[in-house]
């Protein structure tokens, strides 16, 4: 059986109780014990330095009657060298490991809070079941510490297929600031680690997968038989598997017994077939991996427009009077200096129910017509000072361009301050795809790359060739540029910089002044409109004009992610923006193209070619197909022919600069456009 662990909870087989006298091991004092399980038991310790320094630690040792067990110490020790090298967010951190003539110890960080187990135990007792966003955001956290564990490699590289096997309430922690922590990993399999005897069962009946239970084989596909478990219980609040001993519940769960499962009216039918599939006895008919779950479950909330971030889980268990907010629920900042700062962590979506108008404003009316004058809003996140008054048209323009955080707080007309996401005119634009910057693009991401100039063109005309559809994300510290492909066509598209709003375009080049534009905005909102529709509608633009302005912005955005010299890559496979494009580009290889050509300087274009300069490029089979796609001026056109029969780089260069800087200038992108959408190799 697995202890509880690490926080003050009471134990499977006896309760909590202070140590009689003062014990040490090395460095800690035990004050008492919280836990014991089948190999283990844990102690809240203590280690003291000067100046009253203190800090608490959990702090787990082997039993007294293991000590002299090979086996067990050897259980032991893997499980301490291998959770000693795991480093994630959601995973309980290891920060000592140790041994006294008392035995083994490991030593963890120590959480206050409670277990998965308790909150199961607490909504049951108040007759109430875990609502969705809270399921879907303890689910999601989980995965992401999974899919830490199950992609990580030993010093050598070498994967290290560590499966935890024992995904279970009582070791999903749930801290009062609203961290959402896996714990224990003793009886995690490795590629290396201590062998499963025969007939051992590890892992609690009822969450074990069937090729578990059997003694089978066991990959990284378990887990995610224990977690769809975990959060169909927590949906349902009662056990998927029934039986009054540990026989009945092995033979439900060899069999697929759900009960009430499939027809659950508290769970959604689209939630129902991801768990389903997760749940399946046979382990290749589950998602491959806990980012392909996880990127199922974001889709889920989506589509149920059900918001899963840290504000509104703490709130939620706060109201359910389970845990006591702490004063670092939400992120501390030193001022509300952020909130003119784009986000750093981009978002990401997939396949959400709406599909609305590209714009910077929802196409869904959210505001009720106003009694006296517009409203006014303040803002403020914790530890922050308060922002505002400004206008309805302001705060839309900071929530699309990345600028107000996840957990900030809204009050409107003098009201009280309340999640930036229960405000109704604010909520459904927080919860669109397109502007959700605070989500973890890493977690779901299907490619990630380092941004460098020689590749990262390369890239998006990849996808643009394989027709591929999802988001591609491009972040550099607390910039972000993100395109949404469908097809291998750029469509949608949102970025931190404000100067790439739509209405700031049109104030930029003097079509409108920015009161004009603040009306129209806040006016479309309350009707339902987009920006540009309501621009339409007040006469302050015309149809072509817009369409303009749209296809300017598009290609803006594209050339400013093209244009990042450092940071990360991120396509995540099959995400949606739930957007409509308004005239998406008829040649999108040459809409590309397009973007790149402003985004390079001749001098960077000049030093990436000179690896190939004393060579001829080598044609690929796709090359006269791509010269016709391309859309080159007619000086590019021409370096890339001569490319193609087979002149040297260097020599197409140095006649061209003899033409003049334009021409050396056209040459140069020619020949680095044919390079980057494969036409030539190099």
């Amino acid at each position: 059986m697995s202890e509880r662990g690490i926080l003050g909870y009471a134990c499977d087989l006896v309760p909590p109780h202070h140590v009689a006298r003062a014990e040490r091991l090395g460095e800690y004092e035990l004050m008492r014990r919280i836990a014991v399980g089948g190999m283990a038991e844990v102690f809240e310790a203590k280690r003291s330095g000067p100046h009253g320094f203190s800090k608490r630690f959990a702090l787990k040792r082997i039993l007294p009657h293991f000590a002299g067990d090979a086996r067990f110490v050897q259980m032991f020790c893997d499980e301490a060298r291998v959770h000693a090298t795991l480093s994630h967010p959601n995973l309980v951190e290891v920060v000592d490991f140790g041994e006294e003539r008392a035995g083994l110890y490991l030593v963890m960080e120590f959480v206050e809070g409670l277990s998965c187990a308790d909150l199961y135990s607490g909504v049951v007792a108040r007759k109430r079941t875990v609502e969705l966003g809270a399921a879907l955001y303890i689910a999601r956290e989980v995965l992401a510490g999974l899919a830490h564990a199950h992609e990580h490699c030993d010093d050598a590289g070498r994967p290290l297929n560590l499966v935890h096997r024992d995904v279970t309430p009582n070791n999903i922690l749930l801290s009062q600031t609203g961290r959402v922590l896996l714990a224990d990993f003793g009886i995690v399999h490795t590629a290396f680690g201590v062998p499963t005897r025969p007939g051992e069962l590890k892992g609690k009946v009822g969450f074990v997968p069937p090729e578990q239970a059997l003694g089978r084989g066991v990959d990284a596909r378990a887990d995610l038989f224990s977690l769809a478990v975990v959060l169909s219980e927590l949906l349902l609040g009662a056990p998927l598997f029934a039986g009054d001993n540990e026989r009945e519940i092995l033979a439900n769960l060899h069999a697929g017994n759900m009960g009430a499962f499939r027809s659950a009216s508290q769970i959604p039918a689209d939630l129902r077939a991801v768990l389903a599939c997760a749940l399946s006895l046979d382990p290749e008919l589950r998602q491959p991996s806990a980012r392909a779950l996880s990127l199922e479950l974001e889709g889920v909330a989506r589509r149920h427009g059900v918001l899963i971030d840290n504000y509104q889980f703490t709130q939620w268990l706060a109201d359910l009077g389970l845990l006591a907010l702490k004063s670092g629920t939400r992120e501390s900042l030193a001022s509300w200096q952020e909130v003119s700062k784009p986000a750093s962590v981009p978002p990401v979506s997939r396949a959400p129910g709406l599909r609305l108008v590209h714009s910077e404003a929802p196409t869904t009316p959210r505001l009720a017509a106003p009694d006296s004058g517009p409203p006014a809003y303040r803002l403020r996140r914790a530890g922050s000072a308060v922002v505002g008054p400004v206008s309805l048209a302001t705060v839309l323009e900071w929530i699309a361009s990345a600028r107000v955080p996840a957990d900030s707080e809204v009050s409107r007309s003098g009201g009280p301050f309340m999640p930036i996401s229960a405000v109704s005119e604010l909520g459904r634009f927080v919860s669109r795809a397109l502007y959700r910057f605070h989500d973890p693009v890493a977690l779901f991401a299907s490619e990630r790359h380092a941004i460098e100039p020689s590749t990262l063109p390369w890239h998006l005309f990849r996808y643009l060739a394989t027709r591929r559809t999802g988001l591609i994300c491009a972040c550099r510290g607390s910039e972000q540029r993100r395109v949404y492909f469908v097809n291998g066509v750029p469509g949608a598209s949102a970025s931190s910089d404000p100067s790439e709003l739509l209405g700031a375009g049109f104030v930029r080049a003097g079509r409108l002044a920015q009161d004009a534009l603040d009306r129209a905005l806040e006016r479309g909102y309350r009707e339902g409109k987009p920006l540009g529709q309501a621009l339409l509608d007040g006469g302050l633009i015309g149809p072509g004009e817009l369409l303009s302005a749209l296809a300017e912005q598009r290609a803006r955005r594209l050339s400013s992610l093209l244009a990042l010299r450092q940071g990360e890559l991120y396509f995540v496979d099959g995400a949606e923006s739930g957007e409509q494009v308004l005239a998406p580009p008829a040649a999108p290889t040459a809409f590309l193209v397009g973007a790149l050509r402003s985004a390079y300087t001749e001098g960077e274009l000049r030093v990436l070619l000179a690896g190939v300069a004393q060579k001829p490029l080598t044609a690929r089979p796709i090359l006269h197909l791509q010269r016709s796609l391309l859309g080159l001026t007619p000086a590019e056109g021409q370096a890339f022919d001569r490319a193609a029969c087979g002149v040297p780089v260097g020599v197409i260069l140095s006649q061209a600069r003899a033409l003049g800087v334009e021409t050396e200038r056209a040459a140069l992108f020619g020949l680095f456009a044919g390079i980057c959408s494969g036409a030539f190799g190099t």
